[in-house]
């Protein structure tokens, strides 16, 4: 199940690319320079949400852009945890993820988003 998920907390197995143009993080598709990737693997840990730092404002964390989705899948994942967290998304958002469409979003939006049912950030 893991091996859905990249390391930021980003859903692999459900985006629209997955296969096509991107091969996910986890399968050699990462930037060689990602922080998230990078930190997760020198930590030993499957993603940042079992990051005993997290949150950080590095990598996409920092990034105006990402950081929204990054950080609200993130919140999510360490909340439930990555099995339930998939059906969550693939229920919600479905079943081929355009992140187009999700970029710039604020933390709280994204959280509240997927995980109204009494999920929160911590």
């Amino acid at each position: 199940m893991i091996d859905n998920f990249a390391y930021c907390g980003l859903v692999c197995g459900l985006c629209r690319e997955a296969g096509e143009k991107c091969r996910g993080c986890r399968n050699g598709g990462a930037d060689a320079d990602c922080y998230q990737r990078n930190c997760c693997i020198e930590k030993g840990i499957d993603g940042c949400w079992q990051c005993e730092t997290f949150p950080c404002d590095r990598g996409y964390f920092g990034d105006e852009k990402w950081r929204g989705i990054c950080l609200g899948f993130a919140h999510c994942i360490r909340a439930v945890g990555p099995e339930e967290f998939f059906g969550i998304v693939e229920s919600t958002l479905g079943r081929e993820l355009d992140y187009e469409d999700y970029l710039y979003r604020d933390v709280k939006d994204v959280v509240k988003m997927l995980c109204e049912g009494g999920m929160h950030e911590d």
